[in-house]
């Protein structure tokens, strides 16, 4: 506990808790903390992938994915606005040739409901002529629709309206 004394907080836990671990600080009778699990680190989830320099999987061919290099031996601050800059200006070249459509709910309104559409008829048992009824390319956007409903709506929170 790192409760003291008028429920003062332990200096160590204060700063233990602000370099990311939350359970701290160990017994000094605990050999190994760390190893059984007793002393952890917060999950931080990454933004950004950090890309190795064979690591092309990532981009897989998608249009809406770039990736910028940086020199960590120069100053990051003068790069990362260049990165901003070029980074706004592929966004808006390829939006214009739609190869990277807008990602909010009003521009997603149509493939959004096209994709409940195809979730429920593929619940209710629905023949493929059902199907293809509903969209020609249903088996890709079925495919996307799965997708988003197991992990990707998680993602809709994010979109502007």
């Amino acid at each position: 506990d790192c409760r003291v004394d008028r429920d003062k907080v332990l200096i160590e836990c204060a700063l233990g808790a602000r370099w990311g671990f939350y359970k701290f600080p160990p017994s000094p009778a605990d050999d190994d903390p760390v190893g059984e699990g007793r002393l952890t680190w917060r999950m931080v989830e990454l933004e950004a992938p950090i890309l190795g320099p064979d690591d092309v999987a990532w981009l897989g061919g998608d249009a809406a994915r770039v990736a910028i290099g940086f020199d960590l031996s120069l100053p990051l601050r003068d790069q990362i606005e260049r990165a901003k800059r070029l980074l706004q200006l592929v966004q808006r070249q390829r939006r214009r040739s739609g190869d990277v459509p807008a990602l909010s709910i009003v521009a997603q309104r149509e493939r959004l409901c096209t994709s409940l559409r195809l979730l429920d008829a593929g619940v209710a048992g629905a023949p493929e002529a059902d199907l293809m009824a509903i969209s020609g390319d249903w088996r890709g956007l079925l495919e996307q629709a799965c997708a988003m409903r197991d992990v990707g709506y998680r993602q809709l929170t994010a979109w502007p309206d």
